[in-house]
């Protein structure tokens, strides 16, 4: 058995960090209310949401009497898209989406024969 009953249903940090910016989208997020659902590594997340499930995720910093307040929000969202339908977004690299350099020259070009 792998890992403890109940966690393959439990929202992924991901989830949960883009279920808050959906609920307040268009307004923006201050960082401190994304540190307090105890996501670990919120720039991390914000990077999967961003490339990973191609969500446009805007974020702001302002300096207030020296110190910087950071704010995040969500600019457009996919129409109730679940998280099955923003992972298909992604295409897997495969080996034939790479380009092929090998037919670019001949070797004897470079002096090997």
């Amino acid at each position: 058995m792998r890992g403890r009953l109940g966690l393959e249903n439990r929202p992924t940090q991901t989830e949960r960090l883009v279920t808050l910016l959906r609920k307040r989208s268009p307004s923006w997020v201050p960082l401190a209310e994304i540190l307090n659902l105890r996501i670990s590594q919120y720039g991390a997340r914000l990077y999967q949401a961003r490339h990973e499930w191609g969500l446009n995720i805007e974020n702001r910093v302002e300096i207030v009497e020296g110190e910087k307040h950071s704010f995040f929000r969500l600019v457009s969202r996919p129409a109730t898209a679940t998280r099955r339908q923003e992972q298909d977004l992604v295409t897997p690299a495969t080996s034939g989406s790479f380009p092929e350099f090998g037919s670019l020259a001949p070797e004897s070009c470079y002096g090997v024969d």
